[in-house]
């Protein structure tokens, strides 16, 4: 039979697999799923993941559940030869690398975090593209509340109670409100710090933030934040962050690239820096034979087959953030009018390459990519949202707006049995309210037992 061979288990990856399941007909071709992660996570949820508002597990799919007439690999791509019609991978738990072969290779390998060369962010930052990222961030803001709760007032306790953000995009804004509600939540269990000793900083290269939205409505989020006491740095840079001391310079400048006013340069220091200015394709595809463009993402038709300059790459289709994917609605990046990298067109993209896969299988031309997108939606933290939608023309905020973010995104969860324990996660809080205990020590889960666990003796010379 034809082997349909998908790398990379994220949102493209995984509802490609999960259609082909639904379009194929029994015998008519095998689908292999490679990933080194045994799940696929929706990164929507991350935010309120990092705020406890989400059980952490309840945000990840299983593959081998919910694809069960899929074979999965768990491994990393190492190469990929279109030449040869291989894939070369490395097994996750140890191994030599080995090649898989395909008839119809689906890449959907997905972003990673674009970072700059800045003093200290590679030692001290952490990003928000896992699960595991947003864990560690919900527990490291916990554990600095415990910590400077027993510190006298001074650098230390202050560093602990700062958090940073790089990046005013929608995930930027989002956890940054997100963490400002947990922080303020905080302050019930620790009476002995106040509201103004936690202190919030986002740093935004350009002069707006949330592009995705309406001018009027950024400006509504800068004012929200403000109220909450969140600093919002506007065409401002991180210049440094060695040991979590943090150096951002605002300089503005006009059309022509002239400063209108003196720079300004702020120091202080954060204990928690969250990296959010941008993601990049997944670097494994310059270690393959597939054309790409100069970002480094795989060159995509709109029908989403591969084309390089000399025609169609046979038998190779892609879809997802590692994509350069035209976007036919006329609503796509300002640079080369491609699909905004984002769940939105992701999961979209997978389920017409699913019945393109399929139909080219059949002997059916693929037909394009096309969607409109209705909108935006954005939390930011309980009871607090914004929506935009008919092209920035039409807006909502507040209470209405972040009932209307739980409740796409939480339709939009794959799978019935996760919508169930999200929405059920939200439900319990309308009660019991959030959990604030910390398994930080889950990262060394030996330390208790290696501790006072007893050795050989060494025979004395």
């Amino acid at each position: 039979m034809t082997n349909v061979l998908i790398i990379g288990g994220g949102y493209a990856g995984f509802y490609t697999a999960k259609k082909l399941e639904k379009h194929l007909r029994n015998g008519e071709a095998t689908v292999t799923l490679v990933d080194p992660l045994p799940y696929m996570t929706y990164q929507p949820f991350l935010p309120e993941v990092a705020a406890g508002e989400i059980e952490a597990r309840h945000v990840v799919v299983s593959h081998r559940r919910h694809l069960p007439k899929t074979k999965i690999v768990q491994a990393k791509v190492t190469g990929i030869s279109a030449s040869d019609k291989k894939v070369t991978v490395a097994p996750v738990g140890g191994g030599e690398p080995f090649d898989v072969e395909y008839d119809e290779l689906v890449v959907t390998l997905g972003s990673v975090s674009r970072t700059f060369p800045i003093p200290g962010v590679a030692d001290q930052a952490i990003g928000l593209k896992s699960v595991e990222e947003a864990v560690a961030v919900r527990d490291r803001l916990i554990a600095n509340f415990d910590k400077a709760a027993g510190l006298p007032a001074g650098v230390e306790r202050s560093k602990l109670l700062t958090v940073t953000v790089v990046g005013g995009g929608f995930a930027g804004i989002e956890i940054f409100a997100e963490l400002r509600s947990l922080a303020t939540y905080l302050l019930r269990s620790h009476p002995e710090i106040t509201f103004d000793e936690v202190q919030f900083h986002l740093v935004e290269a350009m002069g707006s933030i949330m592009p995705e939205v309406s001018h009027k409505t950024s400006l509504w989020v800068l004012d929200n934040l403000d109220q909450r006491n969140a600093t919002v740095h506007l065409n401002t840079q991180l210049m440094d962050a060695t040991g979590g001391h943090c150096v951002i310079k605002t300089s503005i400048k006009d059309k022509d690239g002239n400063l209108t006013e003196p720079e300004k340069t702020v120091e202080f220091d954060s204990d928690l820096i969250i990296w959010t200015a941008g993601v990049m394709a997944n670097p494994v595809l310059k270690n393959s034979d597939l054309p790409l463009e100069p970002r480094g993402r795989l060159r995509v038709r709109a029908d989403l087959r591969v084309e390089g300059d000399d025609g169609i790459v046979e038998h190779v289709w892609g879809a997802g953030d590692s994509c350069q994917v035209p976007d036919l609605s006329g609503k796509g990046l300002p640079f080369d009018g491609s699909c905004v990298p984002n769940a939105q067109h992701a999961v979209r993209q997978a389920k017409r390459l699913a019945k393109n896969v399929t139909a080219s299988l059949r002997g059916e031309l693929p037909r394009d990519y096309l969607h409109k997108p209705a909108g935006a939606v954005a939390g930011l933290g309980p009871g607090r949202g914004v929506f935009t939608g008919g092209g920035k023309k039409f807006a909502l905020k507040g209470w209405v707006a972040w009932m209307m973010h739980r409740g796409y995104h939480g339709l939009a969860m794959p799978t019935w049995e996760r919508k169930l324990r999200v929405f059920g996660d939200w439900s319990e809080q309308l009660f019991i309210r959030r959990d604030i205990v910390t398994l930080e020590k889950v990262q060394e889960p030996r330390a208790f037992f290696e501790e006072y666990a007893s050795r050989p003796k060494t025979d004395a010379k």
